[in-house]
């Protein structure tokens, strides 16, 4: 009877302090809310700033959104939502977030709320459909990945071909721009998109390549034209793949990605 009280008790208060969690949020210079765990070290950076810890990402996202009349925009790994909330993205855009984190969700899912008509899917991204392994790091949110082996929790996988076919009524009007954070697994992610690649009218990608292995860096690098932020510049520049030097002067975390231009005997 004791124990069962203050087990009782133990999960009310726990509730209490989630419910608190729930409450705490970061306010953009546009005045959204981003709300976070702040028991997660990410989740309190974005409290320090604004909601935006990293300008030079943030920057690039919002002008790359700024390039076209998107009318397609993807979040894959959107973590607490930052990169929607900071705002930028087209009026009129169809816009889709995924997660897979749970621990995650119910802050994701109260900023997306706030901003109106987001989807979310609460799946992992990969070359193929089925079940994969989680590994969820508590330390920090943005770490949390796909394993190939033991993980933390089993999550459903899918492609982005299998989502943007049932999003899209008229894939070959679609202006689509997508922004990938998946800690390592952007090549498998992509390599599930490419059925659709050449349909979509306009296609540009924000993607993170700090965890990319060398294989994936070369994969990326072979199907696609690649942009990098020269930090000099203050400009996105064309580079012919992914294995630059430290010493470039190239931003060296996300880059934005387009179609390989179609050689002139194959447009033929």
């Amino acid at each position: 009877m004791v124990r069962a009280f203050l087990r009782d008790m133990s999960q009310r208060f726990a509730a209490s302090l989630r419910t608190q969690d729930d409450d705490v949020y970061a306010v953009t210079t546009g005045g959204s809310h981003i709300y976070v765990n702040p028991s997660d070290a990410r989740g309190k950076k974005l409290l320090e700033t604004n909601g935006n810890f990293n300008p030079p990402a943030l920057s690039i996202w919002q002008e790359l959104l700024r390039s076209a009349d998107w009318t397609f925009v993807l979040d894959v790994g959107a973590n607490y939502g930052e990169m929607l909330a900071n705002g930028g993205v087209p009026e009129r855009a169809k816009i889709i977030a995924i997660e897979p984190n749970r621990e995650i969700l119910p802050y994701l899912k109260k900023t997306l709320r706030r901003i109106g008509r987001i989807k979310i899917y609460e799946t992992a991204i990969s070359d193929q459909e089925g079940v994969s392994q989680l590994l969820v790091t508590k330390d920090w949110s943005g770490t949390v990945r796909l394993v190939e082996g033991e993980g933390d929790v089993a999550v459903k996988t899918t492609t982005l071909e299998k989502i943007i076919s049932a999003e899209c009524r008229n894939i070959d009007a679609t202006k689509i721009v997508l922004k990938i954070d998946v800690e390592g697994y952007e090549a498998k992610a992509l390599s599930g998109l490419m059925p659709l690649l050449n349909r979509f009218q306009e296609f540009a990608a924000f993607i993170e390549v700090a965890h990319l292995s060398p294989d994936d860096k070369n994969w990326i690098s072979d199907h696609f034209a690649i942009e990098a932020f020269d930090v000099e510049k203050g400009a996105l520049v064309s580079v012919p793949n992914l294995n630059w030097t430290e010493d470039s002067g190239l931003y060296p975390y996300d880059v934005v990605i387009r179609r390989s231009p179609v050689p002139a005997a194959v447009a033929k």
